[in-house]
C-alpha cells in the first residue's frame, strides 16, 4: 500500500468512527504554548495566523508586530511544535512581510503566501522539504499595475493552484493573481467596492474559494460578496452579496472569516460584532446563499466565541471551530453534515496563551489545533479528544 492510499484509508476510517461518535465525548485540552522569545522562539510577536502544511510536518505561524513567518516542526503524535526558523521583513533579501498577519500554501506544499497588513503587500516563498523558506518575490499595491492591496489581510490560494486571492482591507478590495511554476505571481485584476455594482467588500477581509467561486467577507460591511471564478484564468465576476440584518440574515456582524464544506453546500462566517457564526446553505450553481441559522455567545450554552474572529471546518468537516478574540478562548461545534446545522460541544477559555486569539489552525484530522493569542505573543497548542476510547500513545494524525 503506497503512503497516499494509506493516508486516503485512515481518513475514510476516520470518518466513520467520527460520524458515530456522541457529542459528550468531544473536548479540548491545553498541550502546550510556545512563545516569543522563549527557548530560541523569535519571529511570533503578535501572532494573527497559524497554518498546518499540508503534508503536516510543520506549522506555520504569521507576526504582525515583528513583520515576520515563523516556521516550527510539528510533532504528528502529540502535536507539539519545535522552532525552526523565522524569516524576518528586510533581513537577507526578505521584503513584503511588513505586519504579516495572513497565510496561504499551495495544495502541494511547496510554495507559501504571505499577506502584509503595513506593507500593503503579498510575498511568495517556497517551502523546503525541512519546511525552511527561501523567498521568492513580493508584490506590493501601488507597484507596476498592482492595485487594490493597501492594508492586505487576506490570502487564499485556489484549490487548483492557479491563483492567488488577497484582501485589501483599506482598499475594500479583492485583488487576482495567476500563480507562476516557479511561485512568482502575476496580477491579473482587482474588485472593489461600488466599482462595477459589486458591493460586499467594504472592509474585505477573509475568503472562502471554491472551483466555480469566491466569497469574501467584509468586515466593515458585515457582509459577505459573491464572485464567479472563471475556470481558465480565476478572474471573477461579481454576482451579488448578503448583508446582516438584511432578509433574515444574522450573526455575521463584523464578518471576518468564511469556511466553506468540503461537499460546497454549507459556508460559515464568523461575525466580529456579533459574537456568532452564522450557517449558510450555498447554491452550487449559482453560488448564492441562503441563511439557515446562527450561533451566538451566551446562547444555548455557547461560550467562547466572544468576537468570533475566526471560522475553520475540521476532522472532515464534522466539526467547526470558532475562535474568540474577547473570549480569550476557542469553541468546538459538531456540525450535521445534511443540513449544516452547529451543536455546541465544548471551549476552551482562559489560557494565558489564548488572550486575543484571532486565528486557529488544525491538522489535517483536527485532533490538533494551533491558536494565535496576539495579545499572548504565543501559540497555543489544543487536544481535541475525537477518540475517548482510543490510547493516545496509539493514535496517529497526519
Amino acid at each position: 500500500m503506497t503512503r497516499k492510499h494509506a493516508i486516503w484509508l485512515g481518513l475514510a476510517l476516520s470518518s466513520f468512527m467520527l460520524l458515530s461518535l456522541p457529542a459528550s465525548a468531544q473536548t479540548l485540552s491545553f498541550i502546550e504554548a510556545v512563545e516569543d522569545g522563549v527557548d530560541g522562539v523569535e519571529g511570533i510577536g503578535g501572532p494573527r495566523y497559524t497554518l498546518v502544511s499540508p503534508d503536516g510536518r510543520h506549522v506555520y505561524v504569521a507576526g504582525e508586530d515583528d513583520s515576520s513567518v515563523a516556521v516550527f516542526r510539528r510533532n504528528w503524535f502529540s502535536g507539539e511544535l519545535e522552532f525552526v526558523q523565522a524569516v524576518f521583513d528586510g533581513v537577507d533579501g526578505v521584503e513584503g512581510l511588513g505586519g504579516a498577519n495572513a497565510l496561504a500554501i499551495t495544495p502541494n506544499g511547496r510554495y507559501l503566501y504571505v499577506g502584509a497588513a503595513f506593507g500593503s503587500a503579498v510575498a511568495a516563498f517556497r517551502r523546503n522539504h525541512d519546511g525552511t523558506l527561501e523567498f521568492i518575490e513580493a508584490e506590493f499595491d501601488g507597484e507596476g499595475p498592482v492595485t487594490g492591496l493597501a492594508s492586505t489581510v487576506w490570502v487564499s490560494v485556489s484549490r487548483d493552484g492557479r491563483n492567488v486571492y488577497a484582501s485589501g482591507f483599506s482598499a475594500n478590495s479583492i485583488v487576482v493573481f495567476r500563480r507562476n511554476p516557479d511561485g512568482s505571481l502575476d496580477y491579473l485584476e482587482t474588485h472593489t467596492e461600488g466599482v462595477d455594482g459589486v458591493t460586499g467588500l467594504a472592509g474585505a477581509f477573509g475568503h472562502a474559494v471554491t472551483g466555480r467561486h469566491v466569497y469574501v467577507t467584509g468586515l466593515i460591511g458585515s457582509s459577505v460578496a459573491i464572485f464567479e471564478r472563471n475556470r481558465a484564468d480565476g478572474t471573477l465576476e461579481f454576482v451579488s452579496s448578503i448583508t446582516d440584518g438584511v432578509d433574515g440574515v444574522d450573526g455575521i456582524g463584523g464578518a471576518r472569516s468564511a469556511a466553506l464544506s468540503r461537499n460546497g453546500k454549507h459556508l460559515y462566517v464568523s461575525g466580529l460584532f456579533d459574537s456568532a457564526v452564522g450557517v449558510f446553505r450555498r447554491d452550487r450553481r449559482s453560488g448564492e446563499l441562503s441563511f439557515i441559522e446562527a450561533e451566538f455567545e451566551g446562547v444555548d450554552g455557547v461560550s467562547g466565541i466572544a468576537f468570533a474572529s475566526s471560522a475553520v471546518l475540521t476532522a472532515l468537516d464534522s466539526k467547526l471551530v470558532v475562535s474568540g478574540f474577547g473570549s480569550a478562548g476557542v469553541a468546538i461545534f459538531d456540525r450535521n453534515r445534511h443540513t449544516g446545522e452547529l451543536t455546541f460541544d465544548d471551549s476552551l477559555i482562559g489560557e494565558p496563551s489564548l488572550g486575543g486569539v484571532l486565528y486557529t489552525g488544525a491538522s489535517l484530522l483536527g485532533r490538533h489545533l494551533y491558536a494565535a493569542g496576539f495579545n499572548a505573543d504565543s501559540v497555543a497548542v489544543i487536544g481535541v479528544d475525537l477518540f475517548p476510547w482510543a490510547d493516545d500513545e496509539n493514535a496517529s494524525d497526519q
